[in-house]
C-alpha cells in the first residue's frame, strides 16, 4: 500500500501547485481579459469601418490579424496550463462578408491552423483559441496540447485558401505578453 499513498500524495500535491499557480495569476491580473480585450477592439474595429466607409470593396479582403495574447500564463504561469488564455484574434474591417474556409493562421515553427467553413462579417471578430473546445460563431479552437506561440519572438501569419499572405503581426520580446497588431 506504500506506493499507492505516494502517488495520492503526488496528485495532492500537484493540484494543490495548479491551483497557487492560477490564484497568483488571476490576483497578478497579468493581462487583460479577453472579454474586455473584444468590447476595446470591437470599438477600435467600428471606428475604422467609418474611416474606411468608402474603400474599394474589390480585391485582397481586409481581414486582419488584430490581436495576439501569446503568452497565456505571463510570467509566473506555464501557457501548458491555460491554452484557451494563449489567442489571435483576427477581424474583418472590408465591406463584405469573408468565407474563411481554408484560409491559414501559421507561426515561424510551421505550425498550421486551418480555417473550418465560418463567415466572418463586416465589423466582427473570430477568436482562435490554442487550447480545446466547442467552436462558435466567435471563438474557434485549434485543439493543440502545447502552446503554439513563442512568448520571446514569433510572428502569426494569416494566408487566404489560395496561398495569398493577407497580414502577419510579429513580437520580439516577451513585453507584456500580448501585441495589438493593427
Amino acid at each position: 500500500m506504500r506506493g499507492q499513498g505516494s502517488i495520492e500524495y503526488t496528485f495532492m500535491l500537484s493540484g494543490a501547485l495548479l491551483t497557487i499557480f492560477l490564484v497568483l495569476h488571476t490576483l497578478a491580473g497579468i493581462n487583460l481579459g479577453p472579454q474586455e480585450i473584444i468590447n476595446q477592439i470591437s470599438v477600435e474595429i467600428n471606428e475604422e469601418l467609418t474611416a474606411y466607409s468608402n474603400q474599394n470593396c474589390d480585391g485582397i479582403p481586409n481581414v486582419v490579424i488584430y490581436y495576439v495574447n501569446y503568452d497565456a500564463g505571463g510570467r509566473f504561469i506555464s501557457d501548458i496550463f491555460v491554452l484557451n488564455d494563449e489567442y489571435v484574434i483576427i477581424a474583418n474591417i472590408w465591406c463584405k462578408d469573408v468565407d474563411l474556409k481554408g484560409w491559414r493562421l501559421t507561426d515561424e515553427k510551421d505550425h498550421v491552423f486551418t480555417f473550418p467553413e465560418i463567415v466572418i462579417n463586416p465589423g466582427d471578430m473570430i477568436t482562435i483559441h490554442t487550447g480545446k473546445g466547442t467552436d462558435n460563431e466567435t471563438d474557434i479552437y485549434w485543439g493543440n496540447s502545447l502552446p503554439v506561440w513563442n512568448n520571446e519572438k514569433d510572428t502569426a501569419y494569416l494566408y487566404s485558401a489560395d496561398g495569398t499572405l493577407i497580414d502577419k503581426c510579429s513580437w520580439s520580446e516577451r513585453g507584456e505578453g500580448s501585441i495589438k497588431c493593427h
